[in-house]
């Protein structure tokens, strides 16, 4: 799920990381933006899977944002997008410092 444009999303994703992601949703017509919910709620719904079984992976505020206001657990990369103390302070989420950090958490 994010606010970039959906067509270059999928594009950059495709060329980068091919067969990694399952899906990928991008700012279009019809779908409100990060920190609303619908994108990673019809992420959610379209790959059928269990909401509590769902770990959103952000680098910003408005991943926090996104994560508490779908109801899913929250993995903040402390090397990402972030530019604020609040960010790298906040409580209810996993920091991780580097992409194999995730193996640990996962």
């Amino acid at each position: 799920a994010t606010n970039k444009l959906d067509e270059i999303a999928n594009k950059m994703i495709e060329e980068l990381y091919p067969e990694i992601f399952d899906m990928v949703l991008g700012d279009k017509e019809g779908l409100e933006k990060k920190p609303n919910p619908t994108m990673v709620n019809l992420i959610i719904k379209q790959l059928d899977v269990n909401k509590k079984e769902v770990t959103y992976i952000g680098d910003s505020e408005v991943d926090i944002l996104s994560a508490s206001n779908a109801g899913v657990k929250l993995v903040l990369a402390d090397y990402g997008f972030h530019r604020s103390d609040e960010f790298l302070s906040y409580v209810d989420a996993i920091h991780i410092s580097k992409p194999s950090d995730l193996l640990e958490f996962f």
